[in-house]
């Protein structure tokens, strides 16, 4: 009986699967709100600010959606003869694959609506968090011409 027991226990262990080790959150830390403002005077007497509103959202342990939402305004005398007021941005870059913890990268065709006119975009956008803020750099690549530059948005 004895010598029955032992290979009865020795395929009962061998058929017990290992279960599958979890898949670790690499969002976990990113998802939050996140917002950068920076004002400059452009003419004399004319400030304009540019606030960033990052969202991101957890979509599942390695995606996330971030919500970019941008405003512009304009503060002095005079600023309408020189330029139109701008709407505010809104782009969603939906299902964005996290490789690493902490840090993400985008690369995507946009189209936005200024003035009436649908203008298309290509962005890059490499974040990563520093501290529990997020650093990122960002180039946006328009008809005739282009912007990069490095920006820390402060979580809310």
């Amino acid at each position: 009986m004895a010598r029955y027991l032992f290979p009865l226990v020795l395929v009962f262990i061998l058929s017990c699967k290992k279960d599958k080790d979890p898949v670790p959150d690499l969002t976990r830390d990113l998802v939050g709100v996140y917002q950068t403002k920076n004002t400059q005077e452009v003419l004399d007497d004319i400030n304009v600010t540019i606030t960033v509103r990052w969202t991101i959202d957890k979509l599942s342990e390695k995606e996330i959606r971030l919500t970019h939402e941008e405003e512009t305004v304009f503060d002095g005398d005079g600023w309408q003869d020189y330029i139109d007021s701008i709407p505010p941005r809104k782009v969603i870059f939906d299902k964005v694959e996290l490789t690493e913890p902490d840090k993400f990268q985008i690369k995507q065709k946009v189209e936005s609506t200024i003035d009436g006119v649908v203008q298309s975009s290509d962005i890059e956008i490499t974040a990563e968090l520093a501290g529990k803020h997020l650093a990122a750099n960002i180039k946006e690549t328009f008809k005739g011409s282009s912007y990069q530059g490095d920006v820390l948005l402060k979580r809310q």
